[in-house]
């Protein structure tokens, strides 16, 4: 969320609140029927309201306020099962067996995710997130952080390694 967004006046407190109370289980709801996973689904409906909240100066003039929040959450479906296809770069690698347990649905594709996050350092995650899940090419990534092709590739490669040993069943 945006922290340099000032405090909420009790007004727009009041209007969060009460468009959270309209619309959080239609849009849940909506989520769900996309995603079939109640984790996943909630995760979306979380952050369409977040976006709404970091947004407000725009949703709170917004001349369809459910229309805004249906729409973010399609948006937000859609960036979910481009991560999950990208995911299945890695994961779908038949000369290695070891991801293949995170194939059968979002919610081992979830689980994946904050096991890494919780085992990557966080410029060894940010790193697998250019590369594996956004789709960044090792010379993107090497100009971002200022080194060699030749050394963004080993270090990708030492993640490669890194990831393999952390996954096994």
């Amino acid at each position: 969320m945006n922290t340099n967004r000032p405090t909420l006046t009790p007004e727009e407190e009041s209007l969060i609140s009460g468009i959270y109370e309209k619309y959080h289980s239609n849009i849940y709801h909506y989520v769900y029927s996309y995603i079939k996973d109640e984790y996943v689904a909630s995760d979306i409906t979380a952050d369409t309201f977040a976006l709404a909240c970091e947004k407000l100066d725009q949703f709170k003039d917004h001349p369809n306020q459910a229309g805004w929040l249906y729409l973010t959450a399609q948006n937000k479906i859609k960036e979910f099962y481009r991560r999950l296809k990208n995911m299945e770069l890695i994961t779908n690698d038949d000369s290695d067996p070891i991801f293949h347990r995170y194939h059968n649905s979002a919610y081992h594709k979830k689980e994946l995710e904050l096991t890494l996050r919780a085992s990557l350092t966080p410029e060894e995650y940010k790193r697998f997130q250019r590369y594996f899940i956004w789709g960044y090419t090792i010379s993107e990534m090497a100009d971002m952080e200022g080194i060699t092709n030749f050394n963004m590739s080993m270090r990708l490669s030492r993640l490669r390694k890194k990831l393999k040993v952390l996954l096994r069943p």
